[in-house]
């Protein structure tokens, strides 16, 4: 695309309706997505951001002009248009979507819409339950996450774990703050997921990771040694009780001189044009599967107007 290399990670979408509203007993809320979180580290093991980690941050954090977001005004939540979205189904179909909106809320509220074959789909989760609305159908809440909203419980947990990446790689002044250590590990080559194998080329790298927090999946990010941009963020494999592994994901973000003219974004802030989302399978020697790949139009980060409002589900 433009000549840009494309990088990595997943997510997918959503359907289906029956809304309770506010007040109401809510059904069982769509199960966390648990089994990518690592228990909290004991606090004794909590210790505070090693210099050279935070000076490395502090570079760029600046770079990327997301230096005052740290702190007392860390960026918390966001809503990105997407000018083009296109969705690798786990069934191997692909869709493109159109006039596709997310919105996130930290650690994990989440909306989106979009447009695909003339039908219009709004799914989202409010931090109590999950949902989605389809145009014609009345809302669903997800009351049955094993049985008939496997699928879209499935797709929505997709989403929010791409957004949970973009919040970590686009605002890396958020890393500063907070009680979980980000530690610094030695920097070497990370080789970005492609569909290409002749394009994965080795990029020398940064390599910050963030412990797991009682909201927050661990999460490994690799900073270009030279521009100090992101280069991808990446949620490693978890181990299951019963000693299986999970996927990991992979999310790759692109960056263009020209592109970011074109997009209405927040001033100040460098933000990528193309992100591509991939799933690394658990089986050994297994290829990186393509998700989910989508180019940045526009994004808002003021909280006015991103009220929690937005994550309910619609009354009908």
């Amino acid at each position: 695309m433009r000549g840009v290399p494309l990088l990595v990670l997943v997510l997918l979408a959503a359907a289906a309706p029956r809304a309770a509203a506010e007040g109401e007993t809510a059904p069982p809320p769509a199960p966390p997505p648990a089994a990518e979180r690592k228990p909290a580290e004991p606090k004794a093991a909590l210790e505070k951001t090693g210099p050279e980690a935070l000076a490395l941050i502090a570079v760029a954090a600046e770079r990327q002009g997301s230096g005052p977001t740290s702190a007392a005004a860390a960026v918390t939540a966001f809503r990105i248009t997407f000018s083009t979205v296109v969705v690798y189904t786990a069934k191997g179909d692909k869709y493109q979507a159109s006039g596709s909106t997310e919105t996130f809320a930290f650690p994990d509220r989440v909306r989106s819409e979009w447009a695909a074959e003339g039908k219009r789909t709004t799914t989202g989760h409010s931090g109590r339950v999950g949902w989605v609305k389809r145009d014609g159908e009345a809302v669903r809440v997800f009351s049955d996450p094993e049985g008939r909203d496997r699928e879209d419980v499935r797709d929505l947990e997709q989403r929010r774990r791409m957004l949970r990446l973009v919040h970590r790689a686009f605002f890396l002044g958020n890393l500063a703050a907070g009680d979980a250590p980000v530690r610094l590990l030695p920097d070497g080559p990370f080789t970005p997921p492609s569909n290409d194998a002749a394009a994965a080329k080795p990029v020398p790298c940064h390599h910050l990771v963030r412990p797991a927090t009682a909201e927050d999946p661990e999460v490994h990010l690799y900073l270009g040694m030279e521009e100090k941009d992101p280069v991808a963020a990446v949620i490693p494999p978890e181990v299951r009780a019963d000693g299986s592994r999970t996927s990991s994901w992979v999310l790759t973000v692109a960056y263009d001189e020209e592109e970011p003219k074109k997009a209405k974004l927040p001033e100040g802030l460098k933000v990528p044009f193309w992100l591509e989302l991939f799933e690394v399978p658990p089986a050994a020697g297994a290829r990186p599967v393509l998700r989910i790949q989508a180019g940045v139009e526009s994004m808002v980060i003021d909280p006015a107007a991103i009220p929690d409002s937005v994550f309910r589900a619609p009354k009908e």
